[in-house]
């Protein structure tokens, strides 16, 4: 990776100990509920319940889509560095975190009438990516996880966004990474 600041041109190298630093700070927070800042819309009193409980899988990291983007991380540095010492860590957190039962939660939050603009679009483009990260790694039983997600894996009805249309996505260059990415969105369509 190259950043530019100024006139400095600086190039950093993902190592397997700067990994294990994200990891680390990654999985410190994920699954903390507190603080929390939920940009919820009650409906009524039936609503107001805690993060964890409006977001069985996404409900740590401060924010739902800071929740998506850590859960991103994780799940590229163990693509990366599958032997790494916290390698088995972020393997038992997809374990408890990323199955049906806590997916079909967060999918049902989602479908709610209410929670049509939730998080969209920056939320959505950390679930795709996260999807698409799953679906390269060998275990797939986490990427499987997310096919409640699943639907026509083609296309994406995008209504409530202010598309108002159908929208064709493309994530990858490959068919089971465009599968994996766009299932991210079909309990929204």
């Amino acid at each position: 990776m190259t950043l530019v600041f100024g006139d400095s041109l600086v190039r950093h190298t993902l190592t397997p100990e700067l990994g294990a630093r994200f990891v680390t700070i990654a999985l410190g927070h994920v699954t903390r509920e507190y603080p929390n800042k939920p940009e919820h819309t009650l409906a009524g009193p039936e609503d107001a319940r805690t993060p964890a409980g409006l977001h069985p899988v996404f409900y740590g990291s401060y924010d739902w889509h800071s929740c998506v983007h850590s859960y991103w991380l994780l799940a590229r540095l163990l693509r990366l560095f599958p032997a790494a010492p916290q390698a088995n860590a972020i393997r038992a957190l997809f374990d408890q975190q990323l199955v049906p039962e806590r997916v079909a939660g967060e999918c049902t939050y989602l479908a709610a009438p209410t929670a049509r603009g939730f998080k969209r679009p920056y939320g959505w483009a950390w679930l795709l990516k996260l999807a698409v990260e799953l679906s390269g790694l060998p275990d797939s039983r986490w990427s499987e996880a997310l096919s409640p997600w699943a639907g026509r894996p083609e296309r994406v009805n995008l209504h409530g966004s202010g598309i108002g249309r159908d929208v064709m996505w493309s994530v990858g260059d490959t068919q089971a990474q465009a599968r994996g990415g766009v299932s991210a969105l079909a309990c929204w369509s």
